[in-house]
């Protein structure tokens, strides 16, 4: 019976394939029991980008920041257990580490299907379930960062008391000196090195101390070439690996070269060009993180596309070019596992920087145009609101200047009416003062009463001539009925020409209002 353990560290994307074995698995030597895994590969790969959306604007809302690329955002538990649990055990654990500190758990699997084989040649089976979840809380603070030693040691505990294990040696009561934890890669390489170095540490010894042949040497040369194909290096690395065979060639002349000394320049070699693929191999997953970053801020600020139209194009554009920088980085890890140009790959992650800073600056234009934006459309709704004032204002004064000129025409002309009339009625005894100031009032005063009693006394003598001389009365009355006619005539035509000169007013003020109100 095992005792139980568990160990948290950083998650890395290849950890959802390998759990659900969607991708090949060295070390599964065991076919006679099934695994178990909650869900796929891009299931996980789903719900872990869509949590981290939800974690990284909280983050933000909280702090006014963006979350920072290095934060570590996957974190993964590996757990033993005993032949007779079940996924319902491991999902109570599951719970309490969501419950206890405050993250999500993406995915969970049971494998029995890894191990070791022993020195006896003994398979030994290794029972363990591995937890994916965010390395986020519900906060977006850093959960790893929060692991402390009390907290590690309590999860511990409460791990054995889960499942129902005896708790493994607590080292910090005991005092005792931990040692180095393998991981199951590491722990299967251990136990093939350490059964191999003793079938074969006798030999070896005497072997390694025997000179090297041109066979032994082409054999090392072989190998370590196969190593770089495999790998994907480039010309550089061959060239390397050429000019150590020449070196060792000439040490081979002078008998100068055993077995040993060879295998050790090979595997210095090769432990040189190991530790350069694993630093790329930790920057390609390290771009990679910030691809997915940057994927999540474009998310960010598509509430802005309608507000900006100028910046619609760019941030569509940014959109495409991060896919293809994404697609790109798929592609290197593609070939980073069968055989990547390392020059390529520095070129694309050229790119990206460009791209990423592109990016920056874009986001950083949208929300300086914040403000402006905001100003200028209180700006734009003052003036619209102050210009229909005025344009009600004016509309008002119009109509009360039009209600203002109806009541002042009315006026005039009632006492138009009142003066003419009082003239007639006052020239019942004075007819010639009445002519005179008829005249006036209607606007003839400029012609002398001598030329207008001329034109009548004509207008007279005229109708005697053609009246009997015998009906005086009779034409005294017609004589008086045609003055009073001529009068009419004259203040009728008078006001026909005050009423034109004031229409043409009227119309030319009607033409100033039409263009104001444009």
């Amino acid at each position: 019976m095992a005792t139980s353990s568990i160990h948290i560290d950083s998650g890395a994307n290849g950890y959802f394939a390998h759990n659900s074995r969607e991708s090949k698995t060295v070390n599964a030597i065991f076919d006679d029991e099934k695994n178990y895994c909650s869900c796929t590969n891009a299931e996980a790969f789903d719900l872990f980008k869509k949590e981290l959306a939800i974690r990284s604007e909280a983050y933000q809302k909280r702090t006014g920041q963006k979350l920072q690329s290095k934060t570590v955002t996957h974190l993964s538990a590996i757990v033993n257990f005993n032949k007779e649990h079940t996924p319902e055990n491991i999902k109570k654990l599951c719970d309490f580490l969501e419950k206890e500190l405050d993250t999500k758990v993406i995915q969970f699997a049971m494998h029995r299907d890894e191990g070791h084989i022993a020195e006896n040649g003994e398979k030994i089976k290794n029972y363990h379930a591995h937890i994916e979840f965010m390395g986020l809380d519900s906060q977006g603070n850093s959960i790893k960062r929060t692991l402390k030693k009390k907290e590690l040691i309590n999860l511990q505990s409460k791990t054995a008391e889960i499942l129902g294990m005896q708790r493994g040696r607590n080292y910090v009561a005991e005092k005792a000196k931990r040692p180095k934890r393998l991981d199951t890669y590491e722990f299967k390489k251990a136990k093939e090195m350490e059964s191999k170095a003793k079938e074969s540490n006798l030999l070896k010894t005497t072997y390694n101390q025997l000179l090297a042949t041109k066979q032994d040497l082409a054999a090392a040369q072989n190998e370590v070439r196969e190593y770089l194909k495999e790998i994907g290096a480039t010309r550089k690395e061959f060239a390397e690996l050429d000019q150590l065979n020449k070196d060792l060639k000439e040490q081979l002349k002078a008998k100068d070269l055993t077995i040993e000394e060879m295998q050790d320049k090979f595997n210095s070699l090769k432990h040189s060009l190991e530790n350069d693929f694993n630093k790329l191999h930790n920057e390609k997953e390290h771009y990679k993180s910030v691809v997915e970053l940057k994927e999540v801020e474009i998310m960010d600020l598509e509430p802005y596309k309608n507000l900006y139209f100028s910046q619609e194009h760019d941030l569509n554009s940014l959109q495409e070019q991060n896919r293809v920088l994404a697609d790109k980085v798929t592609t290197l890890q593609e070939k980073i596992n069968s055989s990547p140009n390392m020059e390529q790959y520095e070129h694309i992650k050229q790119q990206h920087e460009i791209r990423n800073k592109m990016i920056q600056e874009e986001a950083k234009q949208i929300q300086e145009l914040e403000p402006e934006k905001t100003n200028l459309r209180k700006l734009v709704d003052y003036f619209k609101n102050t210009i229909n004032d005025l344009k009600t204002k004016v509309n008002s004064l119009f109509k009360r200047n039009q209600e203002l000129e109806a009541e002042n025409k009315a006026l005039k002309d009632e006492i138009y009416e009142l003066k003419r009339d009082r003239i007639i009625e006052s020239g019942k005894d004075n007819p010639h003062e009445a002519i005179r100031k008829t005249l006036e009032h209607a606007g003839l005063g400029s012609r002398t009463s001598a030329s207008i009693l001329a034109e009548l006394k004509e207008q007279r003598r005229q109708q005697r001539e053609e009246d009997s001389p015998f009906n005086v009365s009779g034409s005294m009355i017609k004589f008086k009925e045609n003055q009073k006619k001529d009068l009419n005539e004259i203040i009728e035509n008078n006001r026909k020409k005050e009423e034109k000169e004031r229409l043409e007013q009227e119309q030319q003020r009607q033409r100033q209002r039409d263009s104001l109100t444009r």
